[in-house]
């Protein structure tokens, strides 16, 4: 039987949707929510991630300056510790080193140099080179003001020369001169131009005990 449907198009019954695009347009839906989730979870992710790059570049620049003043304090504990074994040795030396250092400091070149360091070195009276016994020695560190290298011979020739000082040593090695940053011994900032000094180092050796060396070698070379 064939039936036609003479009603007017306007009332005709609308065709119901299909199926199949009301599931596709599902799927498109959840397709494009699923995304919009994915990218809120991984910009939560990032900043996440960025919060905890900050806070571990900080831990690690507040360790930094922690380090830091770590190794000053034991480099300074270091110093003191020395400082206190010059100070032993020479009160339980025989010398009068009040004496002694007071007349080092008459041989300082006022302005053009600081003394950064005295240390006393006991000696193992054993014979080095050349059958010269090792009583032990001053080591001196100093610093002279500016590049120049003359100041380093004028007071290598002041410790040599002047007899009542040197009279206790037998003689007084060569010395080294070298430019130094002193911002980077003292940790200080300095002005520009009084940041580069000489460093050098004198070490003086001690005769033995009762043997008058007032007379210095005079074939030594400055």
């Amino acid at each position: 039987m064939i039936r036609v449907n003479l009603l007017p198009e306007r009332f005709r019954e609308a065709p119901s949707a299909s199926w199949s695009v009301l599931l596709t347009f599902i799927i498109v839906i959840l397709a494009v929510a699923g995304v919009g989730v994915a990218a809120m979870l991984t910009k939560f992710s990032a900043d996440s991630a960025q919060a905890n790059l900050d806070t571990a570049k900080a831990n690690a620049e507040v360790l930094r300056v922690k380090a830091e003043v770590h190794t000053r304090l034991v480099r300074e504990i270091d110093e003191e510790e020395k400082r206190m074994t010059t100070i032993k040795d020479i009160a339980q030396s025989k010398i009068n080193w009040a004496k002694k250092l007071d007349e080092l400091t008459g041989l300082i070149l006022q302005d053009d140099m600081w003394i950064h360091e005295l240390e006393l070195l006991e000696g193992t009276r054993k014979a080095g080179p050349g059958g010269v016994r090792d009583f032990g020695k001053l080591k001196i560190q100093c610093f002279f003001s500016g590049t120049s290298t003359a100041p380093v011979n004028t007071f290598y020739q002041n410790l040599r020369s002047n007899r009542s000082f040197f009279s206790i040593f037998r003689d007084v090695s060569q010395p080294s001169a070298n430019k130094r940053d002193i911002e980077d011994v003292y940790k200080v900032k300095f002005v520009d131009d009084q940041k580069l000094n000489v460093q050098s180092t004198f070490e003086l050796h001690l005769a033995p005990r009762g043997q008058d060396l007032r007379k210095p070698n005079k074939d030594a070379k400055p």
